[in-house]
């Protein structure tokens, strides 16, 4: 037999379970937001950290042709150009150590800036190696 109360208590019953069930999903939605903002991150922090590798790769080259200079000029230019390599790695550091401790809430703002500067960093590190394999061959020439 049919009754309201019956009805009542089958509508609370459906309704907590779509409520619980929504909730549910909605947790699984965030969750997956955060891995991918974690996953984000690592590739990020890779990136940055095969970069300052590569910076301190041109770091040693440069310290052994500072070393290996016989002219003053040539010395001094070699030297600048070290200086400006140790600043671009002192750069990507800052990056990685911004990732490592950016909060989820600042995360995107963080990214962003962070993705300008490695772009920034990255292309300067490549026209300063071009142009540093170019003074080499002409003064190995």
């Amino acid at each position: 037999m049919f009754s309201f109360k019956k009805t009542g208590i089958l509508t609370v019953i459906l309704f907590t379970a779509f409520s619980l069930m929504m909730v549910a999903c909605n947790g699984s939605g965030d969750q997956d937001a955060a891995d991918m903002a974690a996953e984000e991150r690592q590739e990020m922090q890779a990136q940055l950290e095969d970069l300052r590798d590569d910076i301190d790769d041109a770091l040693a080259e440069m310290a052994g042709r500072i070393d290996r200079a016989s002219d003053e000029a040539e010395r001094g230019e070699l030297e600048a150009t070290y200086e400006e390599l140790t600043g671009q790695r002192t750069a990507v550091d800052r990056m990685i150590t911004d990732i490592e401790y950016a909060t989820a809430d600042a995360w995107e703002a963080t990214r962003d800036g962070i993705s300008d500067a490695y772009n920034s960093v990255s292309e300067s590190f490549s026209d300063l190696s071009a142009s540093i394999e170019e003074e080499y061959e002409e003064i190995v020439e």
